[in-house]
């Protein structure tokens, strides 16, 4: 009996199906349309003078360009990845800038500032008007050497008579400091320059220098003059009858799909007799193999 009577309560009609799968069909319209408006924000703290002025910028006395409060002048040689942020740039932008200064790069002039990859005309505008470059000691001497080594009309060196007064750098003995006395090279520059010949077993030719990674070719050639045209001292070669697909591959001028290659043709044909053997493999040219040579030794 019991059972007949809640059948009959939650049975419907065809009229009242229809009105409930209408109900349902515009509680969900209601849910779908509320997510294409976005919700208001909530008003600012009392007291949080940063919160009410980015709400409303014309009471901090900004424009169109919603300058941030905490603006004022800044060095950006010494401005961080998080202080960048808190100006208006994004942070991939910010990280940007910051590895730029860990690797030894440096803002001379704040025109410098249009160079870094990523960075808006806009945000450029709005924060060159605060750009303050602060000149060390250091970075004054390093301008007072540059302006005695510029060059002079009618020399016949095209570097000035100064640059002859500069010792000239050993290219595979030369330490960091020695790198770094010549104009425009500081350590990051230095740490690239070395640890570039240390993966190549040592340079052969002043040109190696400026194959250098993320080395400008304007310092090279500025710092052209004073390396020495014959390299001393005996470059690493690796035997080329022992070496491995790792260590090869590791190697600049080869990389790991040649190395590859090369260590299975020897294990198919037996051991290099002469580096004219090279020629047989097709994906090797003899311009490659004339600038690996020196590196290279058939024992």
């Amino acid at each position: 009996m019991t059972s007949r009577r809640l059948q009959k309560f939650f049975r419907f009609n065809r009229s009242e199906r229809w009105g409930l799968l209408f109900l349902i069909s515009l509680l969900f319209g209601f849910y779908g349309l509320a997510s294409y408006f976005p919700s208001r924000p909530l008003p600012p703290a009392p007291g949080n003078k940063i919160a009410e002025n980015s709400l409303n910028p014309t009471r901090a006395g900004g424009n169109a360009a919603n300058i941030p409060l905490t603006l004022s002048r800044f060095d950006p040689n010494r401005t961080h990845a998080a202080d960048w942020i808190v100006m208006g740039l994004p942070a991939r932008t910010a990280r940007t800038i910051e590895n730029y200064l860990s690797k030894g790069g440096r803002f001379r002039k704040k025109e410098d500032l249009k160079k870094i990859w990523g960075l808006r005309l806009t945000d450029y505008e709005r924060l060159a008007p605060f750009i303050q470059l602060e000149t060390s000691p250091a970075h004054q001497e390093y301008q007072q050497t540059r302006n005695n080594q510029l060059p002079k009309t009618g020399s016949s060196n095209p570097f000035g008579s100064k640059a002859e007064k500069r010792p000239i750098l050993d290219l595979n003995r030369s330490d960091s400091a020695a790198w770094e006395s010549l104009p425009g090279i500081g350590p990051g520059y230095a740490r690239r320059i070395i640890r570039y010949r240390e993966r190549l077993g040592g340079f052969i030719s002043p040109d190696q220098v400026g194959e250098t990674y993320q080395f400008p070719d304007s310092v090279f050639q500025r710092i052209r003059p004073w390396l020495k045209d014959d390299a001393v001292g005996s470059v690493h070669q690796l035997d080329l009858n022992t070496v491995s697909i790792d260590t090869l591959g590791r190697h600049p001028y080869c990389g790991f799909a040649k190395a590859r290659v090369i260590v299975r043709y020897r294990e198919q044909h037996g051991s290099f007799k002469s580096f004219d053997e090279l020629l047989n493999i097709q994906v090797l040219d003899s311009q490659w193999i004339a600038r690996i040579r020196p590196y290279l030794n058939i024992k």
